[in-house]
């Protein structure tokens, strides 16, 4: 039962790093062509399957968020903790290294080094150069682990940035 928590935990990171690059699902790349006629999905119009497609990435994105939610609230993480310098992933009680949080207060997007404090206390640094405006006071982000480094989603914003921890 471990283990199967543990692949959805990833499945959902990585499906959550998908779902944030792109603004729908495509479907013809998520079920392969026996999947895709089976379901006949060949007999939807094209404002039928961008319909479907947005179902999928809306219903994708909540359930990733409820297993992430779940995960990090469980009583091996009660910290809500992500690995950083001082903590490994086994200390910190992550599955899957993600973390759900709140920027503490105001957010006006990224610009470079831009330094994100977190409501649990953490501290953040973009570590890519990009940019994005986008004003919302105390927004959600979700921290998780894509490629060997950390991305960091914000709510409201279509854009992942790639982030280090700094405290």
């Amino acid at each position: 039962m471990r283990h199967v928590f543990a692949f959805v935990i990833m499945f959902t990171t990585h499906s959550a790093s998908i779902l944030s690059a792109q603004s729908t699902v495509p479907l013809d790349k998520l079920l392969t062509p026996d999947q895709y006629r089976a379901a006949g999905l060949t007999k939807l119009s094209k404002s039928e399957l961008d319909s479907l497609s947005r179902y999928v990435t809306d219903y994708s994105q909540s359930v990733a968020r409820v297993v992430l939610e779940a995960a990090i609230s469980s009583p091996r993480n009660r910290s809500g903790d992500v690995p950083g310098p001082s903590t490994s992933p086994a200390s910190a009680g992550i599955v899957g290294e993600a973390l759900e949080s709140r920027i503490d207060g105001e957010f006006k997007g990224w610009d470079g080094e831009t330094i994100f404090r977190f409501q649990n206390g953490q501290i953040w640094q973009q570590a890519a150069y990009a940019y994005t405006y986008h004003y919302a006071y105390a927004p959600r982000v979700l921290v998780y682990r894509s490629s060997g480094v950390y991305k960091m989603k914000v709510d409201g914003v279509e854009a992942a940035l790639t982030v280090k921890r700094i405290k």
